[in-house]
């Protein structure tokens, strides 16, 4: 495994970085790399740094909610939330959402580039509405299961903001 202080060293200081956009491609860049190391040493780094991570999942929380982040990005990001909810074990249910809605971010950016801008504005606000309201979703779905920290309850039922 990767030095584990370095991992989450590195994550902080770059979640520090991501307090008000705009964010700079190579931020993003960054970001997409951490959230690749996170992904893959995750249940390690559960078991010695558990305490940063949950604070980390609150700023990756933050972060997806942020209209001002790409769609891929967000989505990168409720997808890394899940997956540590369910204790960075993964099912194909899981997986299959993702690639689908991977997919279908991916097809909506193809898709963006032969449609004009009022087209183009309309259909990226209601994907943005639609990853927003995944986000919520999948963290009360979660919370009803029990998989998420009760602390969290207070803020799905706030409304997610």
């Amino acid at each position: 495994m990767a030095d584990s202080t370095k991992i989450m060293t590195s994550l902080s200081s770059l979640l520090s970085q991501l307090t008000s956009p705009p964010f700079s491609p190579s931020l993003l860049s960054s970001l997409a790399n951490q959230c690749t190391l996170l992904k893959q040493y995750g249940a390690q780094l559960e078991q010695t740094n558990k305490t940063q991570l949950d604070e980390v999942q609150v700023e990756l929380t933050r972060l997806c909610q942020d209209t001002s982040l790409g769609l891929e990005q967000r989505l990168q990001l409720l997808e890394l939330i899940e997956l540590r909810t369910l204790g960075w074990e993964t099912n194909e249910n899981m997986e299959q959402f993702y690639r689908i809605k991977f997919k279908e971010v991916g097809d909506k950016e193809v898709g963006d580039k032969e449609v004009g801008d009022t087209t183009r504005r309309a259909m990226t606000e209601e994907t943005e509405e639609i990853v927003t309201l995944l986000s919520k979703m999948r963290t009360a779905t979660l919370l009803s299961r029990r998989m998420l920290p009760r602390r969290w309850s207070r803020w799905a039922r706030s409304g997610c903001s």
